[in-house]
């Protein structure tokens, strides 16, 4: 097996392609520069459009995010409070201790499925502005 050659030709195609895309780059090829402008107007009113939706966006983001941290947090607590009840330690003493990390557990839980829900609620409205 050698190494590939080109078709014949091939390199005249690729200088051809190459001033192509160079005139392209350069505008219509007009010469007058309006194209330029209008290119470049064009360019700043997306720029403005696209800051102007990051800006109504940003108040859902900030939920979704604020909603998530919760749900983080919560679920962090629920892990070291079901780590608790899982030492058999804890249910070999005071039996008002145990019903107190139940009723806890059960209040965790409950926060964490409403924080969920906010959470699914806020990126569900995210996505919909977008």
């Amino acid at each position: 097996m050698g190494a590939s050659r080109l078709p014949a030709g091939a390199l005249e195609d690729l200088g051809e392609y190459r001033r192509l895309l160079l005139t392209k780059s350069k505008g219509n090829g007009s010469g007058n520069g309006e194209s330029d402008t209008r290119d470049g107007a064009t360019r700043r009113a997306e720029r403005r459009a696209a800051a102007k939706q990051r800006r109504e966006l940003e108040p859902l983001r900030r939920r979704v995010r604020d909603a998530e941290a919760r749900v983080a947090a919560l679920a962090r607590d629920v892990a070291g409070l079901e780590t608790e009840l899982a030492t058999p330690a804890t249910y070999g003493g005071d039996s008002g201790h145990l019903t107190e990390l139940l009723r806890r557990q059960a209040e965790l839980r409950a926060a964490l499925s409403a924080a969920e829900s906010d959470w699914l609620a806020a990126s569900e409205a995210l996505e919909a502005a977008r």
